[in-house]
């Protein structure tokens, strides 16, 4: 070990003379300056600073000519910046040093590829001294120059560049003037570049600190805007040109990102409409560069167009770029610019527009003015060569400027009908909460309301969801109409897939009249008990006729069962075209009178969503209409959906009684629906009309305010999962699959039954883990193993039998593989048997089964909750049974489920919070009575997220001041010694004091306990601590007034309780490592040494990552060889995902080093004194490390022990949680 003598010669002897310091003393006071403050004295004691840093810059070019890039001693040179780098950065009064005769050697060191690293080092190291001292040399702006041109070259690595970054950065957040005086001072190329650093430096935020720039910078960029816009009509190079775009386009890519940030550049760029203003120009002159492009693609198009084919809509050129020569000039270079670039300036000038309109209302009206909303409008076009994303932030920077902002709106109101040939402006309006109608003949529009519109409210993100809802209104999946439409769409499919497939008229018996229905579904209870006992050998051809099946269908979709089960009649003789004409006009003039007054209906409603469909058929009939009347044939696909409310007229030619000239329109299905008496003889048409379904449990239209949002929530989700179990039976008929059918039917009248009771029931009593789930989409296989499953075998109640129902699933799957002779398959499905024997045993033997690795197929019902093996015999009378432990432990109370005890827990958690809070009131503190109601309204979301039938975790829920006891409450207050008590008993206050410590005992470790299972999330556990701190809490205070008054002691009782244990820290992050060095004992010191002489500290060395270990050392205590250090140091080890198995190899073969050191005096080193190494393999089972390691000097022990404690959150193998017995005191009495 080197002495300190040695080391301050050799910084003398290197900052007094560099060019005659030896390589052996750079070395050293290169080392030397890294390491020790002492450094700092050293090289300050030279008198000439200056040129011993000139010195160090000039041995880093020795040997190097004017026309050689190269350097003979790379390593020399390499010690002499790294010592000047150590050195500036220690001290201040030689980076002072710095002066203008350093510059060329700087530029001259950057044309040194070997010596970049060091070079851009040293110039961050002596930035800011050198701005200072150097700052009007005209070197200077030279050197930046270059710097600025590095950052952009490719042979720059990621490293060094960062090294640029850092030096530019220093500049733009101290010197106020900085990009402006570059603008003067370099050329266009390099300035240029300091704007792409500039604009990178703004939006980087990867090491958790965005840079800062300072806002001046930020308005000389605004300014750049206005000089440029005002240059264009000025006579320019087409360099200066070119180089102008470039820079505009970073110009408002630094602007965009400043709009976000306003509480630093606020003042620059959204107090004034001059940044917005002249991007909406700009962004006007790309978009005429577009225009240019796209005319003269159609002009030189040599390809012929088909005159059938439509024509694309040309867009009109922007008169105020033409009328304005600055901005026809500035169109025009941006129109010889690179595609790349022109697409770069087009998204950053609609991401610019977007960012500052979505803070300010003044910026949205002076850029509505200037023409931003239409032309942001157009750039919502995609184009061959525009940026991905540029739709999107079109879409975005348009609802910034519209919501909110009446003026814009207008904008939209009044524009053509279809401004860029892809806009339409009905559909835009409606986005944008605009409420309008639509003139049918005229094609004109007229404003109803607008209150929709959003008023003066902050937007920071946009929501695309709203987009949607407005499109397609909020209750897609339950709009009685669309379903409609959707039905009569797939039966139109059947009737041709049944077409085509008949090749000839197949003789078939006519089904027999379907019989009378007993309830409101129509089904026979008779019927499906008879259907369900039946073997599974269906006769396939009947089956599509099934009436008894057709009817439960129809009825649950909507439709009469006399209607789905008539029979189809063959199709008539084709009649003439004239007689065809005269039918369809009137089947569509009926339509069309129909779906007119469905529109004016909804129109007056202000549904939006029904308009625009109704708005769409009314269209597509009139077409229609026209094209019957030119004589054309009408493809039955194009004839919009028959609406509920729609009877087709009777045919002229077909003579009828005249009951049947008038007949009643089809009723509104009920729950209490009449049944159609058979002998009418009324054949409705096909296909047959949809009525509108509107059961008992049906609640009130959108229009009528809902009585219950929860009733709402819980009405959505039944009606929901009744609906797929609704498609899932007509996939099983259309499958003929008649058990499936049967089964999915049987589910959906359970929903049925549910939304009847629902108008009656409370919606906080209904358990949703009742209710069937969501079933899989149908597989006609799948359903049928499924169904049967469910009709010949009971679910397992248990997991173990769960488990095993699983294993024979898969060993038949594996039998029947190989009979079929699908080796690979059978293999793969008995990996999977031995998979689940594997899960048997561990769940035989009371271990936790890890059931989200285990295989299932999609028919497969979800595994019962694990609950812990009972004991083959029961407890002792007064001995509780050992509480299953663990974060996924069952809840410990039969019949409830984990989603029914986290809300019972979060309900009381919220009442014990407004109690708190009414008390506190009470006291007359209104602060904590404001907090606790705080606290308490804090639950309200989850609470709902809980009724929703959503996990919840309860890791961050706050403890409510019931369950919390003060540390003056748990101090002892039974003095032992003597007894005052008339009873005369002996040892009395001994044994009042000593059941006073249990029970204190008692209270903290069941409050710890409690604490630890909240941050795992177990309720179960959390509720069973507070019951046992609640109970100990109690016996405390009878037995402190036992004392108090004399009484005679309480009969008790010890019980040996299995508390469960969870090695937890919650107060540690999952990242870190917390390691306490606490003392050493005994420790050796030197020859000649006492022990007041002693001034012992700690270096420690943590082997993770292997890339970059973690040390660090102790501070220094004195005159003891038994020193206490009791210090800390948190040690950084990744997240669990981060690290993976990393840690856990490095860790077994790489220990945690320590070395214990005697400090050295002045030009002494510290002295060794001894070593120890400590293997940490245990953190993967434990949390908590604490040792005694003996001080070694290599194998060889020199006596005295280094105390260390180590905790991490958690283990970082799999955590296992066990159970610890202790004795519990409880009181009888």
């Amino acid at each position: 070990m080197l002495d300190i003598s040695d080391l301050y010669s050799a910084v003398e002897r290197v900052f007094g003379n560099p060019t005659e310091a030896s390589t052996e003393d750079l070395s050293k006071a290169c080392r030397f300056c890294a390491t020790d403050n002492q450094s700092i004295e050293a090289v300050e004691r030279v008198q000439d600073l200056k040129s011993s840093l000139l010195g160090l810059l000039n041995v880093s070019l020795e040997g190097r000519s004017d026309d050689d890039d190269g350097i003979v001693d790379v390593r020399r040179a390499r010690l002499a910046l790294r010592t000047l780098v150590n050195a500036a950065n220690h001290s201040k009064k030689f980076a002072e040093g710095v002066t203008s005769d350093c510059l060329p050697l700087f530029r001259a060191l950057l044309r040194v590829s070997e010596l970049r690293t060091e070079t851009f080092a040293a110039l961050v190291a002596l930035s800011r001294s050198m701005r200072i001292a150097c700052g009007l040399d005209d070197s200077y702006p030279k050197l930046l120059g270059e710097v600025f041109l590095l950052w952009e070259s490719q042979e720059v690595s990621d490293s060094d560049r960062s090294w640029l970054s850092a030096l530019i950065s220093i500049h733009l957040e101290e010197d106020f003037g900085f990009l402006s005086s570059c603008f003067a001072d370099v050329s266009s190329d390099e300035f240029t570049a300091l704007l792409h650093v500039t604009e990178v430096l703004m939006d980087s935020s990867h090491d958790g600190t965005a840079s800062k720039v300072h806002p001046n910078n930020i308005l000389f960029c605004v300014h750049l805007l206005e000089r440029a816009l005002y240059d264009f009509g000025e006579e320019l190079s087409s360099e200066r040109k070119s180089a102008y775009v470039e820079q505009i386009a970073y110009s408002i890519e630094i602007l965009a990102s400043a709009a976000l940030k306003e509480d630093d550049y606020g003042a620059q760029v959204l107090d004034r409409p001059t940044a917005i203003e002249n991007i909406v120009d700009i962004l006007e002159c790309v978009l005429d560069a577009q225009w240019i492009d796209e005319n003269e693609e159609r002009t030189h198009q040599k390809q012929p167009v088909h005159p059938d084919r439509p024509q694309k809509q040309v867009e009109v050129r922007c008169s105020r770029v033409q009328d304005s020569p600055r901005l026809a000039a500035l169109s025009t270079a941006v129109h010889e610019s690179p595609m790349e670039l022109r697409a770069t300036l087009k998204c950053a000038a609609v991401r610019a527009i977007g960012n500052l309109c979505c803070e300010r209302q003044s910026l949205r009206l002076a850029a509505g003015a200037r023409g931003a909303v239409l032309a942001v409008l157009r750039c919502a076009r995609l184009t061959d060569n525009d940026k991905p994303f540029i739709v999107q932030w079109s879409v975005a920077a348009l609802r910034f400027l519209c919501l909110g902002c009446p003026e814009n709106q207008k904008i939209l109101f009044e524009m053509d009908q279809k401004p860029s040939g892809v806009i339409d402006r009905q559909k835009l309006l409606k986005e944008l909460g605009i409420d309008v109608e639509v003139d049918p003949t005229t094609g004109s529009i007229r404003l109803i309301s607008q209150s929709k519109n959003i008023g003066d409210r902050k937007i920071v993100f946009m929501e695309f969801s709203e987009i949607e809802r407005a499109v397609y209104g909020g209750n897609v999946e339950e709009d009685p109409e669309l379903l409609a439409e959707l039905l009569a769409l797939q039966r139109e499919e059947e009737e041709k897939q049944r077409r085509a497939a008949s090749t000839a008229p197949a003789a078939r018996a006519a089904p027999p009249p379907p019989k009378p229905k007993i309830d409101g579904l129509g089904l026979d209870p008779a019927v499906l008990a008879a259907a369900l006992a039946d073997d599974v050998d269906i006769d396939v051809s009947e089956l599509e006729n099934d009436p008894d099946l057709l009817a439960e269908l129809s009825g649950l979709v909507g439709s009469s069962p006399t209607e789905a089960v008539a029979p189809v009649a063959p199709p008539p003789p084709a009649p003439s075209v004239a007689k065809a004409d005269n039918s369809m006009l009137t089947r569509l003039n009926g339509l069309l009178a129909v779906y007119q007054k469905m529109l004016d209906a909804s129109a007056k409603e202000g549904n939006s969503a029904k308009q625009r469909r109704h708005q769409r058929c009314v269209d597509k009939l009139k077409e229609l209409i026209s094209k019957a009347e030119r004589g054309l044939v009408i493809d039955e696909a194009e004839i919009p959906p028959t609406p509920p409310s729609f009877v087709q007229p009777a045919p002229a030619q077909s003579p009828v009684s005249a009951p049947s000239l008038q007949p009643p329109p089809v009723p509104k299905r009920t729950s209490s629906a009449s049944d159609v008496p058979s002998g009418s003889g009324i054949q409705p048409p096909p296909p047959p009309p949809i009525p509108r379904r509107e059961s008992s449990s049906s609640v009130p239209p959108t229009h009528t305010a809902s009585a219950d949002e929860k009733k709402q929530k819980i009405l959505t989700v039944l009606k929901r999962r009744r609906n797929e179990y609704v498609a899932n039976g007509k996939a099983a008929v259309a499958a003929m699959d008649k058990p499936a059918a049967k089964h999915y039917v049987e589910t959906a009248k359970l929903f049925d039954q549910a939304l009847a009771a629902l108008d009656t029931a409370d919606p906080d009593e209904l358990d949703m883990s009742e209710i069937p789930p969501s079933p899989p989409p149908y597989r006609k296989e799948a359903s049928v193993s499924a169904v049967s499953a469910a009709v010949t075998q009971p679910k397992p109640t248990s997991f173990l039998g769960a488990l095993q129902s699983r294993m024979q699933r898969f060993q038949e799957l594996a039998q029947r593989a190989k009979q079929e002779g699908n080796d690979r398959r059978a293999r793969m499905n008995m990996r999977m048997v031995e998979q689940y024997a594997a899960a048997i045993r561990d769940a035989k033997a009371g271990r936790p089964v890890a059931v989200a690795e285990l295989p299932s197929t999609p028919d497969m019902p979800p595994l019962p909750p694990q609950r812990p093996a009972m004991a083959p015999s029961g407890p002792a009378p007064g001995i509780r049974p050992p509480p299953a432990v663990g974060p996924l432990a069952p809840t410990g109370q039969p019949g409830k489920s984990r989603n029914s005890t986290q809300l019972e827990f979060l309900i009381q958690r919220q009442s014990e919070f407004r109690h708190a809070a009414m008390q506190a009131k009470a006291k007359g503190n209104m602060e904590l009575a404001k907090k606790y109601l705080l606290e308490s309204k804090g639950f309200d979301k989850m609470i709902a997220a809980a009724r929703a039938g959503l996990p919840v975790s309860i890791r961050s829920t706050p403890i409510p001041p019931q369950e919390t006891t003060s540390q003056t409450t748990l101090q002892p207050r039974i003095v032992s010694a003597g007894s005052s008590s008339t009873t005369g008993i002996e040892g009395r206050g001994e044994a009042l004091a000593l059941m006073e410590k249990a029970l204190i005992e008692q209270v903290q470790l069941a409050e710890n306990s409690r604490m630890r299972f909240t941050r795992l999330g177990d309720v179960g556990k959390v509720k069973l601590f507070e019951d046992w701190a609640r109970s100990a809490k109690q016996d405390l205070l009878l037995v402190r007034e036992v004392a108090k008054q004399g009484l005679r002691l309480p009969q008790f009782h010890y019980e040996m309780r299995h508390i469960p244990s969870a090695d937890l820290f919650p107060d540690l992050a999952e990242d870190v490592l917390e390691l306490s060095i606490i003392r050493c004992r005994d420790v050796p010191l030197p020859s000649g040494y006492e022990p007041s002489d002693a001034d012992l500290f700690v270096k420690f060395t943590f082997p993770y990552p292997s890339e970059a270990v973690q040390s660090g050392k102790t501070k220094h205590v004195y005159g003891t060889q038994n020193p206490e250090f009791d210090e800390m140091a948190m040690l950084q080890i990744g997240s669990k995902k981060a690290r993976g198995h990393k840690l856990h190899r490095l860790l077994k073969r790489a220990p945690l080093k320590f070395e214990v050191y005697q400090k050295g005096g002045f030009l002494r080193s510290d002295k060794l004194l001894g070593t120890c190494d400590w293997k940490l393999e245990q953190l993967e089972s434990s949390a908590l490390l604490e040792e005694s390691l003996p001080l070694k000097e290599g194998r060889r022990a020199v006596g005295g022990l280094l105390t260390v404690k180590i905790r991490v959150r958690e283990p970082l193998g799999d955590p296992k949680l066990s159970t610890t017995q202790h004795r519990w005191l409880v009181l009888d009495n």
